[in-house]
């Protein structure tokens, strides 16, 4: 997936219009916080094998990644969830490492972003 659709410049404009740039900026913020956090999450769930645990922090990483535009991660952590949910650890945990990868490298789109828009 190259530059161009894995994040869409577009959605943090949009996204601003309808709520404004102050409550723009405290989604960023939870987004930068929780991320990590749902990472973290499924991690823990494979060890613990709750997989449903893992597919509910996929399904929470996969909404904020869509709302805020970062379609790679939203993708590959809907891919993820599908797999948690068909009970499928060892696909899970192949991807983990890619996860960690799609979310520093939306973080850092993200703070990009931000930072051009002025948030």
């Amino acid at each position: 997936m190259n530059a161009n659709t894995w994040f869409d410049e577009h959605a943090l404009p949009r996204l601003e219009r309808m709520v404004g740039v102050q409550v723009l900026g405290e989604v960023l913020d939870l987004y930068f916080e929780n991320a990590p956090k749902r990472v973290a999450a499924v991690r823990a769930g494979l060890g613990s094998e709750d997989l449903e645990a893992a597919a509910l922090a996929l399904h929470d990483l996969k909404s904020s990644a869509g709302m805020l535009g970062v379609s790679g991660l939203q993708q590959l952590a809907e891919e993820m969830e599908r797999l948690a949910r068909q009970n499928d650890a060892d696909g899970l945990r192949a991807r983990v490492e890619p996860l960690e990868a799609a979310v520093a490298r939306a973080d850092s789109l993200l703070r990009d972003a931000r930072v051009r828009r002025g948030v």
